[in-house]
Parts: structure tokens; C-alpha cells; sequence
């Protein structure tokens, strides 16, 4: 059935949707197969299908107008303007679906299994994606990536008890999901994933990554604190050694502080290379992305933060 999306995208971009392919082989049918009285039922399966969506605000890939207000001759003046920035391109999101399976019914199904693979293609997915903003807006429509969902389904049925008055049936089942971000249509490797309410709004909490599921959660590792006894302490004005037992968080920053030699965080970077916080310490580390280097005059929070 051909469709062409008039509520997200342009007259000319259409797609065959809805379309389905299914083929099986009934196994047990076959002559090499009447002897085997245990099985009664063994079919292979294959089948395959395109599926279309455009669930998104209608007419999206058109500018639309909106009401605004603009100065004119000192006065504040109310009219229409471009509230948000068409995409003439814009077209169906595409799902190819497959799936390879077989149904096999052994002692007149008293034992049914059911297993299938299956794989979902999406493409040209369908996202407000954020654009620059010189273009005087801050989202538009746009067909981008790629993303596919792949697993295995298994179902094991057996008719343990099965009388008029008493039946026992026990079902187990088995799946796997694994999905993966093919791409996001461009040389981009990732977007972040935010929040707008709450503590931590405007903050990272997540990333869309090329190579990734979707959903992964960003953020930082805890590598740990130092303790007081990671650091020699001395009298800033006589240079005498102070033992850390002494110390409290009253009357640290009276004194001098250096972290010992033999004491590393994560791996093994100096307070030099640590400020520089750029190229030497992910040479240096490279599953550390991310440095901070905060003193204040309290280093039991002098830390460094790896990063997945």
C-alpha cells in the first residue's frame, strides 16, 4: 500500500508501508518424516516487513507562524512571525523487521517449543533535533540515525498433569534484547540527554551514543578520597613535620600540605599534568576523560573522576 505522509512530510516523499513477506515449511508433512511418530508438529518459519511512522505534530515540515511582538517607531507593536523552522525533507521514519523461527510439538504437545531471532532496522528516525543557533531557532524536525533491536525468544511449554478435574501446564520463557545506535546521520558521535526541572536540571544525565544502547546513563566514577595520611603536613613557618592525627578540619589551613610520592589516584598523574587537565592526562589516562583539581585549602577533596 502506498502512503504518502501529508501531516509530517512533503508531497513527494512517500513510502511503501505495511508491506509484509511470511514463508514456512511444515516439516513433519514431509515423507522422511512419517516415521517419527514423537513429533507432531515442526515448522520452520521466515518472515519479513516494512512498517512506517509518522506520529509526530502534524504539518512539522512546514514553518509555522505564531504570534510575537516587535518594536516599531518606540512602541511595542503585536503581530505574526516564524516560530519555529520548517523541513521540507522531512519523511517517514522506515522499520524493516525480519524474523527466523521454528514451532515444534513433540508427544501430541505435551512438550511445545517456540524459538525465534529477530531483527528490527529503524531508519531516517524521526527527532527534534537541536540546530544552531544563529539560525534564530533553537529546534527543528529532521530525519537522522539509525538504530536496530536484535534478540532471541525462546517458550517452553510441557503438559505435566492434564485430566478432566486436575491439569498442571508449566511455561518457561527466555529473551534476549540488545539495541544498538547505528548512527545519528552525520559525524555525530552522540547527544546529551538533559533534564528542565528539578536539581538537576540543565544538567547531563545521559548520552545518545553511536555503537550504544539507547539510554546509557553518563556520569562520573567515583575513584575515592584522599586521607589525611596521603599528605605530608608541615608548619608553613618553621617547615617542622606535622603528623596528619593533628589535623582537623578547624585548623587545616594552617598548615602546608604535599601529597606523598608513593600515592597515586586511579593512575598515576602529578598535580601539574592534573591543572593542565587536557591532553597530557588522557594520554597519560586514558579511561580518565575528565579532571578536577579542587584544593581550597582542603585536600580530602582533591580527587580525580574517571568517566564510561
Amino acid at each position: 500500500m502506498k502512503l504518502c505522509s501529508i501531516a509530517s512530510g512533503s508531497s513527494g516523499n512517500c513510502i511503501f508501508a505495511g508491506s509484509a513477506l511470511a514463508v514456512a515449511w511444515r516439516i513433519d508433512k514431509e515423507g522422511f518424516m512419517k516415521k517419527v511418530k514423537a513429533i507432531n508438529n515442526f515448522k520452520i518459519r521466515a518472515s519479513a516487513g516494512i512498517t512506517g511512522n509518522d506520529r509526530i505534530t502534524s504539518y512539522s515540515y512546514l514553518s509555522q507562524m505564531g504570534s510575537s511582538y516587535y518594536a516599531s517607531n518606540g512602541s511595542l507593536n503585536y503581530g505574526m512571525a516564524i516560530t519555529n523552522s520548517g523541513n521540507p525533507g522531512l519523511k517517514w521514519e522506515t522499520t524493516y523487521q525480519y524474523d527466523v523461527g521454528l514451532d515444534l510439538d513433540l508427544f501430541k504437545s505435551r512438550i511445545s517449543l517456540t524459538a525465534d531471532y529477530y531483527l528490527k532496522d529503524t531508519r531516517d528516525m524521526l527527532y527534534n533535533a537541536s540546530i544552531p543557533s544563529q539560525s534564530g531557532y533553537s529546534k527543528q524536525w529532521k530525519n537522522l540515525g539509525r538504530m536496530t533491536n536484535q534478540g532471541f525468544e525462546f517458550t517452553l511449554t510441557t503438559q505435566n498433569i492434564n485430566h478432566k478435574k486436575f491439569g498442571w501446564t508449566t511455561t518457561i520463557n527466555f529473551d534476549t534484547n540488545k539495541t544498538r545506535l547505528i548512527s545519528l546521520g552525520g559525524s555525530e558521535r552522540y547527544f546529551p540527554v538533559s533534564q528542565n526541572y528539578g536539581s538537576f536540571s540543565g544538567q547531563e544525565l545521559a548520552r545518545v551514543v553511536v555503537g550504544e544502547p539507547i539510554g546509557v546513563v553518563y556520569g562520573y566514577i567515583w575513584d575515592g578520597n584522599y586521607q589525611l595520611s596521603d599528605f605530608d603536613w608541615t608548619d608553613p613557618n618553621t617547615g617542622t613535620p606535622v603528623d596528619p592525627s593533628v589535623i582537623t578540619s578547624e585548623n587545616m589551613s594552617q598548615f602546608k600540605y604535599t601529597l606523598k610520592e608513593d600515592v597515586i589516584s586511579g593512575c598515576d598523574v602529578s598535580d601539574e599534568d592534573a591543572e593542565k587537565v587536557t591532553e597530557i592526562v588522557k594520554a597519560k589516562c586514558p579511561n580518565h576523560v575528565e579532571v578536577s583539581h579542587i584544593r581550597g585549602g582542603q585536600p580530602v577533596y582533591y580527587y580525580m573522576i574517571s568517566v564510561e
